[in-house]
C-alpha cells in the first residue's frame, strides 16, 4: 500500500473527525467483528453489495410478479398454490407492505402463508440485512454505489445508526457523484444530508465548503454540527457561531462535541457541561457567547480538530454529571459518594445508587471496579427509566464478590436470558474471574437495540435480550460496601 501524503492524512483527518471517531483508540464489537452478507445468501464483494440492494429496491416488475404470487396462494390448483409457495419461499427480501397487505386478504390460506413469511422477512431480519451491507460496504470499500445506496437509507432510516451510513456512503462515493451528492445536501432525511456532506467534505476538502455553507444554519442540530466541523477542519471562523449556539442543544452528545470543539480551538473551558441541567449550562454558555463576540475575528487554528470518540462520564475530579439516590429520594447533592484522585468511591450511608444525570440508548460502557473488603456488593444499573427510587427499574449487572457478571431484574424491568424471561437472577455464562481484593476488575457493557452483552476481564459473561430500547440512565449502585470505580466512559454507537 502506498503511504499517505501529508495533505492526505490531514484531509482523512478531518473526514473522520466529521463522523465523530477520530482519537478513537477502542472500537465497538459493531465496528471490528468481519461484515458478512453470506447468511442472507449474498457474497461479501460488489457483486454481493449490487444484488443486495436490487433486492431491498425491487422495481414494479419485481413487485408484480410478487403480488402475483401471493394471488396464487388461493388458487383452486393444488400444483400452482404449492408452486407459489415455493417459489415465495426462495425470496431472499420481500417488501414489508406486500406482506402486510397479504394479511387482511380474504383467504385463510394467503393469511397463513403471510403469517409464516413476516417471520423470516421480519423487520429485525431487514434491520440485520441493511447494517450488514453497510458494513460490508465499508470494510470491503466497495465504491460506486451512491445512488442506490442513498436511496435504500433513506427508505431505512429508522433501522440504521447514523455512523455506519454515513462511513459506507463515504466509501462508496467517487468523483463522478458529485451532482447526486449535492442533490443529498437538499434532500429531506437529515441522515442523508449528512451523509452526502460527509461524502463530498473527503472528495473535495476546501473547495466543497461553499456547497456545505447552508448546513451551518440546518434544521437539524447533527447536520449543523457536521458543517460547523468541516469549517473548524479547514479552520474557518464561520463555525464558531453554529459550535456556540449547538450547546444548547437537546441532544447531549451533540452539546458533548460542540464544546469539545470549541476547546479545542480556544483552549477554554469557562465551566461548561455538556451532562448538566438546562439551568446549570446557562451560565457558562452566556460566557462562550461573550468569547465569542469578543474573538469571532481574531481567533485562528490549525486543523483538523480532535474529538475523542468516547464521553468520559467520571472526570476523576468531582460528580459533575451525576445525581445520588438514597434513602428513596434524590438528594441536592452527594453525600454517600466521593472523588478523588481520579477514583470514585462508595461508602456505607444510606443505599441507594449514583446515576447519570443524562439518559442514553445504544452504546459500550466501560469501567474499572475494586473491592475493598473481601466480600462486597455493588452493581451497575442500566436503562433506567422509572421514576427515581429504591427500585426504579433497570436491568442490574451484578457486582458482587464471585458472582460479577450475573443480571438481576430490578423494579420490573422486563429482559430475556438464554431464551426465556428472567424473573429475577441470570447467573454468568462462565466461573467467575474476578481478580483478589484491592485489584481493579475491568467491565466492558454493550447495550445495542434492546441487547446487552456484559464482560469481565475480557471475558463475555452474560447476555440479554427483548429489552426496552428508550433512552435510559446509568447508576451505580450502593449495596453498603466500600467500593471504588474509576474510568468510566462510554462510546456512543447511535
Amino acid at each position: 500500500m502506498q503511504s499517505l501524503t501529508q495533505h492526505e492524512k490531514w484531509l482523512l483527518g478531518g473526514v473522520l473527525v466529521l463522523l465523530g471517531v477520530a482519537g478513537a483508540t477502542t472500537r465497538s464489537a459493531e465496528e471490528t467483528r468481519t461484515a458478512s452478507l453470506e447468511r442472507f445468501g449474498y457474497s461479501n464483494d460488489r457483486q454481493g453489495v449490487h444484488r443486495c440492494l436490487e433486492d431491498l429496491l425491487p422495481g414494479e416488475p419485481y413487485r408484480a410478479r410478487l403480488s402475483q404470487l401471493i394471488e396464487q396462494l388461493d388458487d383452486n390448483r393444488f400444483a400452482v398454490r404449492r408452486q407459489a409457495q415455493l417459489a415465495l419461499a426462495k425470496q431472499k427480501f420481500i417488501p414489508d407492505d406486500i406482506l402486510r397487505r397479504a394479511l387482511g386478504h380474504a383467504s385463510l390460506e394467503v393469511r397463513s402463508v403471510a403469517r409464516r413469511l413476516l417471520t423470516t422477512h421480519s423487520r429485525e431480519h431487514r434491520e440485520e440485512l441493511v447494517q450488514a451491507l453497510l458494513e460490508v460496504i465499508g470494510q470491503h470499500q466497495v465504491r460506486g454505489f451512491v445512488s442506490p445506496l442513498l436511496v435504500a437509507i433513506e427508505q431505512n432510516e429508522s433501522l440504521i445508526q447514523w455512523d455506519g451510513a454515513i462511513n459506507a456512503v463515504r466509501v462508496t462515493a467517487r468523483t463522478g457523484d458529485r451532482n447526486q451528492l449535492e442533490k443529498a445536501l437538499q434532500n429531506k432525511s437529515p441522515l442523508i444530508r449528512a451523509a452526502g456532506a460527509t461524502a463530498i467534505f473527503q472528495l473535495w476538502g476546501p473547495e466543497s465548503l461553499e456547497s456545505l455553507k447552508p448546513l451551518l444554519e440546518d434544521s437539524d442540530d447533527r447536520v449543523r454540527l457536521v458543517g460547523a466541523t468541516a469549517y473548524a477542519n479547514h479552520g474557518r471562523r464561520e463555525c464558531l457561531g453554529p459550535f456556540v449556539a449547538l450547546l444548547d442543544s437537546e441532544r447531549f452528545v451533540v452539546r458533548w462535541k460542540s464544546v469539545l470543539a470549541l476547546r479545542s480551538i480556544s483552549g477554554k473551558k469557562f465551566g461548561y457541561q455538556p451532562a448538566a441541567e438546562t439551568l446549570e449550562r446557562k451560565a457558562a454558555v452566556a460566557r462562550w457567547q461573550q468569547w465569542l463576540v469578543a474573538n469571532r475575528d481574531q481567533i485562528s487554528w490549525q486543523g483538523p480538530i480532535t474529538l475523542p470518540a468516547e464521553l468520559v462520564l467520571f472526570n476523576g475530579e468531582d460528580l459533575r454529571g451525576w445525581q445520588e439516590v438514597a434513602g428513596g429520594r434524590l438528594l441536592d447533592r452527594p453525600q454517600n459518594w466521593q472523588a478523588k484522585d481520579g477514583v470514585l468511591r462508595c461508602g456505607t450511608g444510606a443505599r441507594g445508587y449514583l446515576r447519570t444525570r443524562e439518559a442514553f440508548r445504544n452504546y459500550q460502557l466501560k469501567l474499572q471496579w475494586r473491592m475493598l473488603t473481601g466480600a462486597g456488593d455493588s452493581g451497575v444499573g442500566l436503562m433506567m427509566v422509572a421514576a427515581d427510587g429504591n427500585e426504579a427499574a433497570c436491568l442490574e449487572v451484578q457486582l458482587h464478590t464471585d458472582n460479577s457478571g450475573d443480571l438481576y431484574i430490578i423494579g420490573g424491568f422486563v429482559a430475556n436470558a438464554a431464551g426465556k424471561k428472567i424473573s429475577f437472577r441470570a447467573h454468568k455464562l462462565q466461573p467467575s474471574n474476578e481478580k483478589g481484593v484491592g485489584q481493579w476488575n475491568d467491565m466492558e457493557i454493550q447495550v445495542l437495540k434492546g441487547e446487552v452483552t456484559v464482560k469481565v476481564n475480557g471475558l463475555l459473561q452474560n447476555k440479554a435480550s427483548g429489552c426496552h430500547q428508550q433512552p435510559g440512565k446509568i447508576n451505580l449502585r450502593n449495596e453498603g460496601s466500600v467500593v471504588e470505580y474509576r474510568r468510566i466512559t462510554l462510546l456512543p454507537l447511535d
